[in-house]
């Protein structure tokens, strides 16, 4: 299980908080115009959520992802385990 900062996240732009209000992240303004600055706070924000879901999808599908690989979706559970791998350390 991820010990990040408890969710939901927020962003005011440039900068990421977490629940309790406290700053997560901050994305560089000056490296990007403002659109893609804004389009990687909301990711970032958006992480513990995704992070989640994405756990949670690989849970209720275990049977799938677990099997003898019929249903083709081999590739895509390895795909998520991997992402939640690199959250998980």
């Amino acid at each position: 299980m991820s010990k990040h900062a408890p969710a939901p996240w927020s962003h005011d732009g440039g900068a990421v908080f977490d629940a309790g209000d406290w700053f997560v992240a901050h994305v560089d303004r000056h490296q990007s115009g403002p659109e893609t600055t804004h389009a990687n706070a909301r990711l970032i924000a958006a992480a513990p959520e995704m992070y989640e879901a994405l756990r949670r999808l690989l849970a209720a599908h275990a049977p799938i992802c677990e099997g003898d690989g019929d249903m083709g979706t081999d590739e895509d559970c390895d795909f998520a385990r991997a992402a939640l791998a690199k959250v998980e350390g």
